[in-house]
């Protein structure tokens, strides 16, 4: 199956492309360690495979709609 292929039945699956899912799923992971643990934005940037704080924020924002520190604030009270 070529790449493009892959792409489109992809899309008619998921409703998205592979790396916008890939992506998503990074962010999950990262809620998830906001929530449950107590470690530096820096190291769950690391974690989720952002290569930096600045990037993994801005990300988290686009898709959460709350910057990361903020999520983590609203979440615990």
């Amino acid at each position: 199956m070529s790449a493009g292929c892959f792409g489109r039945v992809f899309k008619h699956y998921y409703d998205c492309t592979p790396a916008r899912y890939v992506l998503e799923m990074r962010i999950r992971e990262a809620s998830q360690l906001l929530l449950q643990s107590e470690e530096s934005l820096d190291a769950i940037a690391e974690a989720t495979g952002f290569p930096n704080r600045a990037y993994f924020s801005r990300v988290f924002k686009k898709i959460v709609k709350v910057p990361p520190a903020a999520f983590r604030r609203n979440a615990r009270g």
